[in-house]
């Protein structure tokens, strides 16, 4: 494991970029897991040949279901078969060839053994014969899954609780700060259940414990300690330009979970899970138009619980069309009420209702199966849909740009959703300013929410306490008065740098705040936070501490604050120089330049320009298109070029430019997550098999923007003037578009 590289940070600041591990791991480290999964690889292909020996069977939830034989996370194992004394015993003697291979060897006192109710008596005793361990309570969980819930549902989540409370145990509270504890939350705690919430719906009182829990610990208290919230949750759980600290609420991230696993199952997973789940409930119909019955798994429950979050927002993009069920599935608009209606048919595809030899639908099984108004849509589907068999059907997440499921952007659609929480300008600015460390800009942060414990603050709270100042005794300690109006206070503002009279300053935080955002340069906005920072501090020394406070020290610490500064983060990749020369191979017998444009209003262009070997210009043309993204304009340029090239009738090899990365990256490997827009798909399959069945012939390759100023200004061009130009540019258009006949000096061919 010696090419794993890991990084640190301190204050929210990379140190040194990264470094590898060159002591091996240990336990703890996030990577041991992975050497488990390399050990147990082998055990996987032992229960594998077990089962194609017929030594083992296994177990299937219906008779013509995938067989489970075994689950394993790194050193967690889990075996399904039969009671049969043959099956039991080559378990065994698997578990022992194992053994006296790898050296690892089960632990009994950690092992439990589970019973279907159908298991006799006598059967368990010759199955714990062999494997002689306790039998397993009721409440068992695996991975932090229940295996089965025991009939008082809340209880069966005791151990996720017990997890999050021995985590917290090992944090030593009074060492971190507000914006440290916050940190914990979002990237360690909140990501604990996170496993769980992917395969069921967690009650509503888990949920609200577990969130209880976050709550004290971010307000500096554990356990059963009371605690004093300044701030409510909701509103803690919103975006940073929403006035949060951009933590989750639980039962939104719980549904977005359930979504993403619902998403796998319906875009044709070919995990044991999924296989598993279709054969037990999907047999003879889909999935859309059954619902959960008693009975049936957590996870079956779940999906058809939040399955109306998702249904709207799926599309079945054909390709070959072979795929897709032809009834009860969003191919088309009006499938929905079809669901009701239509007969169920066995493996009847989408592909089965298109006459290849004519290249039209075929009306006779459309009218058969559908409304006459879905007939209509059908066949008025544009382009005509069906592709090559080589291109895949792909079921697409209409709100995500590249149409694969995003947890992130459900996440927010949910949230947005349930609670449409007005944009905090002022808060929002506060997380961009990074020279101010986390616990500063949270500092800030406080003082937009009123959330400071001032005596008048307290006060509003715990009626017994005084509301006046205990440094100054002469006005109430409102949080302005303490920063800025104090007399301690104003003389280190107006002995700063920034030199301000803070006695003529709004009464109002915010206002105050906001002054500052406004009047402001970036510098002097951090050093106006490390002084406010620095003034909370000397204020909270002399209350708690009986220190006599000293304006000059105060500023001296803000100014220490101040000249603090991080190490940039280190980069693996040196940066391309702009001005660097692109080297083209002279086996090209000519080079094309291609670029897209696209404006909001809609309108868009494409611009092609094609070079002999010899650096002459052959050929610029250009055209409006009707598109409606970035991202398909430069598409749309390719497929331009593509036919320039076609019609030219050029020598082969050509090589294709374009400054669009996500394309030329996708094209060239493959990655469905490079894809920028999901209504591309069809199109941009077809451009790949054809680039891959004429790799000889066609090469693309990526470029920065000013290595294709020539088509770049063609397709704006097109897009301005919405007319099309092909051939060789006369004089006067040269000096119009201020072309050369020649290839731009940044290519040398060799």
């Amino acid at each position: 494991m010696s090419t794993s590289k890991f990084s640190s940070k301190l204050n929210g600041v990379a140190q040194g970029g990264f470094f590898t591990a060159s002591r091996g791991l240990k336990q703890g480290c996030p990577m041991s897991p992975y050497l488990f999964i390399l050990a147990t690889e082998v055990l996987s292909k032992l229960f594998n040949e077990a089962v194609q020996s017929s030594k083992i069977q296994g177990f299937k939830v219906k008779p013509n279901a995938h067989p489970i034989t075994h689950a394993l996370y790194a050193d967690d194992l889990v075996i399904f078969g039969t009671t049969q004394q043959q099956e039991v015993g080559a378990m065994r003697e698997i578990l022992d060839t194992f053994a006296s291979m790898s050296g690892l060897r089960e632990n009994p006192e950690k092992s439990v053994i589970w019973f279907s109710k159908r298991a006799t008596s006598r059967n368990k005793q010759g199955v714990l014969s062999i494997f002689p361990v306790g039998y397993a309570p009721r409440t068992t969980t695996y991975l932090g899954c229940p295996i089965s819930n025991a009939g008082y549902y809340t209880k069966d989540y005791i151990n996720l609780k017990e997890r999050i409370m021995n985590k917290l145990a090992g944090w030593k509270l009074h060492t971190l700060s507000f914006a440290g504890r916050t940190e914990l939350i979002r990237s360690v705690l909140q990501s604990m259940p996170m496993h769980v919430m992917a395969t069921q719906l967690l009650p509503m009182k888990v949920l609200n414990d577990l969130s209880s829990i976050f709550k004290k610990f971010l307000w500096g208290k554990v356990g059963h300690n009371r605690y004093l919230a300044l701030v409510g949750w909701e509103k803690i759980c919103t975006t940073f330009q929403q006035g949060g600290l951009n933590l989750r609420n639980l039962h939104t991230l719980n549904v977005s979970w359930v979504m993403k696993t619902l998403y796998n199952f319906l875009a044709g997973n070919k995990t044991i899970w999924a296989k598993v789940c279709g054969a037990k409930y999907c047999e003879g119909k889909g999935f859309w138009e059954g619902n959960y019955q008693k009975g049936n798994s957590d996870l079956w429950k779940a999906f058809h619980k939040i399955k109306h979050c998702i249904k709207d927002d799926l599309l079945w993009v054909i390709g070959s069309g072979s795929k897709i069920p032809a009834i009860g599935q969003p191919w088309y608009p009006n499938w929905k009420t079809d669901i009701q209606h239509a007969p169920q048919v066995a493996d009847l595809s989408v592909r089965d209702l298109f006459d290849f030899e004519l290249n039209q639908w075929r009306i006779q099984n459309l009218t058969q199966f559908f409304h006459p108004n879905s007939v209509h849509q059908i066949q008025n589907l544009k382009p005509t849909p069906i592709q090559d068999r080589t291109v895949p059907d792909r079921l697409v997440w209409k709100p995500s740009k590249n149409g694969l499921f995003s947890l992130k952007l459900a996440y927010q659609f949910l949230a947005n959703q349930s609670q449409e929480a007005p944009t905090d300008h002022l808060a929002g600015k506060i997380w961009r300013i990074n020279d101010l460390q986390p616990k500063i800009r949270a500092f800030l942060w406080k003082i937009t929410h009123n959330a400071l414990p001032t005596m008048y603050e307290l006060r509003r709270r715990i009626p017994r306490i005084s509301p006046v100042c205990p440094r100054c005794g002469m006005e109430n300690e409102t949080i302005h008065h303490m920063l800025f109006i104090c007399t301690v206070s104003r003389a280190v503002w107006f002995c700063s740098p920034l030199a301000i009279r803070t006695e003529e300053l709004l009464l109002d935080p915010l206002q105050t705040l906001q002054w500052a955002f406004s009047n402001l340069h970036k510098k002097q906005l951090t050093l106006f936070g490390n002084i406010a920072w620095a003034v909370w501090k000397s204020r909270n020394a002399y209350v708690f501490g009986a220190h006599n406070e000293n304006p000059t020290s105060t500023l001296a610490e803000a100014m220490a604050l101040q000249e603090v500064k991080g190490h940039p983060i280190s980069r693996s990749i040196e940066e391309v120089h702009m001005d660097e020369t692109v080297n083209i191979s002279s086996r090209y017998a000519a080079v094309c330049l291609l670029d897209g444009s696209w404006d909001n209003n809609g309108r868009s262009g494409v611009g092609v320009a094609v070079y002999c070997n010899k650096g002459w210009l052959l050929h610029i043309s250009c055209k409006p298109e009707n598109v409606g993204s970035p991202f398909q304009a430069e598409l749309a340029a390719l497929q331009h070029a593509l036919h320039v090239i076609s019609d030219l009738q050029v020598s082969k090899p050509i090589l294709f430019l374009s400054d669009c990365m996500y394309l030329t990256q996708y094209l060239n490997e493959g990655e469905e997550e490079l894809v920028q827009d999901w209504r591309t798909i069809p199109a941009i399959f077809q451009c790949r098999a054809f680039l891959q069945q004429n790799h000889d012939l066609f090469v693309l390759q990526h470029v920065n923007r000013n290595h294709i100023e020539v088509p770049h200004k063609l397709a704006n061009l097109a897009r301005v003037t919405q007319r099309s130009f092909h051939g060789y540019p006369s004089t006067q258009q040269m000096g119009q578009l201020e072309l050369s006949q020649r290839l731009p000096a940044v290519f040398s061919f060799f």
